[in-house]
C-alpha cells in the first residue's frame, strides 16, 4: 500500500508538471506565432524539427537503460551517472559537429542555419538529464518536477519580453536553448540540495562500454522514431516553403500536445516495472531452490 502510494504521488507530479507545461506552451506558442507570422514561424519551427532528427544520437538511447541500471546497481550509482553524462555530451558534439557540416553542404538559408546551430547547443545541456533520471529512479520526482517548472517559465516569460521589444527571430532560437541551460543548472541545484555532489561523478570505461553496448538497438529505434515524427516538417519546408511549414507547425504542435500523457505514464511506472521483475526473479530462484531441496530430502 505504500509502494501504490509512493507511485502514485511520482506519477501525480509528473502529469502536474506536464499539464502546466502544456498550457503555459500553448498560450506562449499562440503570441509567438502571431508575432513571427508563418514564414518566421516556419522557419523556427523547421529548425527545431531538423535538431529533432539527430537528437537520438545526442541522447544514445541511455535514458531506460540507465534508470535501470540506477535501480540494479545503487552502490555505482555515481559512476553510472557520470559515465552516462559525459556519454551524452560526447554524443551532443557529435551531432553539433554533424550538423555544422549538413549545414555546409545544404541551402536551407542563413538565417535558417544560424537559428538551427543556436538551438543545437541546447543538447549538450540534455546531458544534465542524468539528474532527473537519478531522481526518477528513487521515485522521487518532485524534484526534478521543481527544476522543469522554473526552467519553463522563465523560458517562457522571456519569449514574452522578445514579443514586447519586438525581437528578431535568432533571439527566439536563443530562448529554446535558453530552456535547456535553465533546466540544467535547475537539476543540479536540486540534486546539490538532496546533498548530492556532481563532483562525485566518475566516468568508468568498462560501464560506459556496457551502457553503450546496451543501448545502440534504442539509437537505431529512437532515429526512426524520431525520421518518423519530424521528416513531415523537413519536407514541407523543401517542396512548399517556410510559410507552409509555419502553418503545418501550428496543427502539428496541437496534436502533438497529447503525447506526454502514455509517455509520462510510462516514465513514471518504469522503476516499478523493473523492481516487479527483479522480485519476481527472486522470488522464482528462491521457489526453486525450495523445491530442489525439498524434493532432495
Amino acid at each position: 500500500m505504500i509502494g501504490l502510494k509512493r507511485y502514485f504521488e511520482h506519477t501525480s507530479w509528473m502529469l502536474a508538471e506536464k499539464i502546466l507545461r502544456l498550457g503555459i506552451v500553448f498560450f506562449v506558442g499562440i503570441y509567438v506565432a502571431r508575432y513571427l507570422g508563418p514564414e518566421k514561424y516556419g522557419i523556427l519551427n523547421f529548425a527545431v524539427a531538423f535538431v529533432a532528427l539527430f537528437a537520438s544520437f545526442a541522447d544514445l538511447g541511455l535514458n531506460n537503460i540507465l534508470v535501470r541500471e540506477l535501480l540494479h546497481k545503487k552502490t555505482l550509482s555515481e559512476k553510472l551517472i557520470g559515465t552516462s553524462f559525459l556519454l551524452k555530451i560526447a554524443g551532443a558534439g557529435f551531432v553539433l559537429l554533424l550538423i555544422i557540416i549538413l549545414t555546409i553542404f545544404t541551402s536551407f538559408g542563413r538565417q535558417t542555419e544560424i537559428v538551427i546551430l543556436i538551438i543545437c547547443v541546447g543538447l549538450v545541456f540534455q546531458a544534465f538529464n542524468v539528474v532527473e533520471l537519478f531522481f526518477q529512479s528513487k521515485v522521487q520526482a518532485k524534484y526534478p518536477v521543481f527544476a522543469r517548472v522554473f526552467s519553463v517559465v522563465l523560458a517562457n516569460i522571456v519569449k514574452i519580453l522578445l514579443i514586447l521589444f519586438k525581437a528578431p527571430l535568432v533571439y527566439f532560437a536563443f530562448a529554446i536553448s535558453l530552456e535547456y541551460f535553465l533546466l540544467s543548472v535547475s537539476l543540479v541545484y536540486v540534486y546539490y540540495r538532496q546533498k548530492y555532489s556532481v563532483f562525485n561523478w566518475h566516468f568508468d570505461r568498462s560501464i560506459g562500454f556496457d551502457l553503450i553496448r546496451e543501448s545502440w538497438p534504442l539509437i537505431l529505434s529512437g532515429v526512426a522514431v524520431s525520421v518518423y515524427i519530424r521528416i513531415d516538417q523537413v519536407m514541407i519546408k523543401s517542396m512548399l516553403g517556410d510559410e507552409a511549414t509555419g502553418i503545418y507547425s501550428v496543427a502539428v504542435n496541437l496534436s502533438e500536445a497529447w503525447y506526454f500523457i502514455p509517455m509520462t505514464l510510462t516514465a513514471a511506472l518504469y522503476p516499478a516495472l523493473v523492481n516487479a521483475k527483479k522480485m519476481t526473479k527472486r522470488f522464482t530462484i528462491s521457489a526453486s531452490k525450495n523445491f530442489f531441496f525439498s524434493w532432495s530430502g
